[in-house]
């Protein structure tokens, strides 16, 4: 292992621009929206895709859970790397439609869809979504984007960072995705789930850029931290792994770090 350390497709389908906040750079590239209805969840999708202008292809594509609200983040700093010379990729948000995915009702949207656990508005279906990601929505946005199915990339912050955390234990040796980005998703249910997946798996053959706010709170970086330890004792000989602990972040903060730092080091050389 090499340690760095730091299906119902297209119901609808439009042109539109992005909308970031100031601290967000623009993104120049022809943003596409589709709508999937799953099978599989029971509920229609809003995929917004990002290729990049000028773009042949094939090439790496970054699936953003949470969509509705981290769609604009991450094709700015793609747009913005590429600008400085990094290389293009499509962006890909997957999401519902919500003005803010943060407040979709209990037990609907990322409540549903990127819990591991029930509780008060979770539902710990995760797991069925998942599956819906892997069979129905990536299917969908290749059929409209040039993408590489051997360069997919999934990040998620949050909940979604625990949801990829928990994918990449799943499915790292099926070739769903190459690489993962999550932020401040460390907890105890991909703890437990890195455990069971330890009992039988020889290889995570992927590439994990793992980011964790200094300010988030000493109870989930212990978290972070004991996963981090227990992926580096694995010594899996595919898994590259990239840490980061940036100390002023807090958990905001580390939607921006995910895209401006682990999306250029993906991009690099996570892939």
């Amino acid at each position: 292992m090499r340690h760095i350390n730091m299906s119902t497709v297209a119901l609808a389908l439009a042109v539109v621009g992005g909308a970031c906040g100031p601290d967000v750079p623009e993104t120049d590239a022809e943003v596409l929206e589709i709508e999937v209805a799953s099978a599989l969840v029971g509920d229609t999708y809003l995929l917004k895709i990002a290729v990049p202008p000028g773009a042949a292809g094939p090439l790496p594509a970054v699936f953003v859970l949470d969509g509705d609200n981290l769609f604009d983040v991450a094709a700015g700093w793609e747009a913005e790397q590429r600008r400085a010379g990094g290389p293009p990729a499509v962006i890909v948000g997957v999401g519902y439609g919500y003005e803010d995915a943060y407040r979709a009702p209990c037990k609907a949207g990322r409540w549903r869809d990127l819990s591991l656990v029930a509780g008060t508005c979770e539902t710990g279906e995760a797991p069925r979504f998942v599956e819906a990601l892997i069979t129905e929505l990536v299917p969908a946005a290749e059929a409209m984007a040039p993408i590489d199915p051997a360069r997919r990339v999934l990040a998620g912050h949050s909940l979604g960072g625990r949801t990829t955390l928990w994918t990449m234990l799943q499915h790292a040796d099926d070739g769903a995705f190459a690489g993962y980005i999550a932020a401040d998703g460390a907890a105890v249910e991909v703890f437990d789930a890195l455990v069971t997946a330890q009992e039988t798996a020889t290889d995570v053959p992927v590439a994990l850029y793992h980011v964790f706010g200094g300010l988030v709170g000493l109870g989930g970086l212990a978290f972070f931290e004991e996963f981090n330890a227990r992926l580096r004792a694995a010594d899996y000989p595919g898994l590259v792994l990239e840490v980061a602990v940036p100390p002023g972040d807090d958990h905001g903060d580390t939607q921006t770090t995910m895209f401006r730092e682990g999306m250029r080091w993906m991009l690099r050389e996570g892939l």
